[in-house]
């Protein structure tokens, strides 16, 4: 099994969890990536930092897309430094064509509706 970290952030906005992936998401552990995220679960808006992960594969993405789909596009963006290690790979799948996908996390935050507010 390959090694990645959830680390939840602490958020300063009601409503919105924050959450910071490091490490490679692959086959191996996207199944326990989906628990952890709680794709269903978690009432909150959710923020997903991508800028750790250094590798990802289609298992892995296969979860990002269902994130979205699950909990709806206005709840859930992806931040993704221009630079990270799987920033072309994000590209090449389209996830911006379902998901939010900005490069700091003040712009993710920017047009997500927190919780308390639906």
């Amino acid at each position: 099994m390959t090694a990645y970290v959830v680390d939840e952030r602490e958020s300063h906005v009601p409503g919105i969890a924050i959450v910071a992936l490091v490490g490679e998401l692959d086959l191996t552990n996207a199944h326990e990536l989906a628990e952890r995220l709680g794709i269903s679960s978690r009432p909150e808006v959710l923020v997903v930092n991508l800028s750790g992960v250094t590798f990802v594969d289609s298992a892995a993405l296969h979860q990002l897309f269902l994130l979205v789909r699950d909990r709806g596009r206005g709840r859930v963006a992806y931040v993704l430094e221009p630079t990270s290690p799987i920033a072309a790979t994000i590209r090449i799948v389209g996830l911006e064509r379902v998901a939010t996908v900005e490069a700091t996390l003040d712009d993710a935050l920017r047009g997500l509706v927190p919780a308390a507010a639906t």
